[in-house]
């Protein structure tokens, strides 16, 4: 199970930060690649169960998804909220 991060909850208040926005069209696997080490080298892994950040695993997630699919990019209106603000936070800059 993922440790606490920064993501907001899509269920939280309406006031929650979501202005986050990668702003790329879309993104490409090497991106998403470069968007999770920076993140894992951040937030490494902890506990006596390794437990990622919920950066981490969205990130991972999405990367997994991509692989499954035999994708080289997404296109950044098919991501969910909690994608996007994960990407806004570890994508590296341009």
């Amino acid at each position: 199970m993922p440790t606490t991060g920064v993501l907001p909850s899509t269920d939280g208040p309406s006031d929650a930060p979501r202005t986050l926005l990668v702003k790329p069209r879309r993104i490409t696997v090497a991106e998403l690649e470069a968007a999770i080490n920076r993140a894992r080298a951040a937030q490494p892994a902890s506990g006596a169960e390794s437990s990622l950040t919920l950066e981490v695993a969205t990130l991972g997630a999405l990367y997994g998804r991509l692989i499954w699919e035999r994708r080289e990019a997404v296109e950044i209106d098919a991501l969910t909220d909690g994608e996007r603000v994960a990407l806004g936070l570890w994508l590296p800059p341009a």
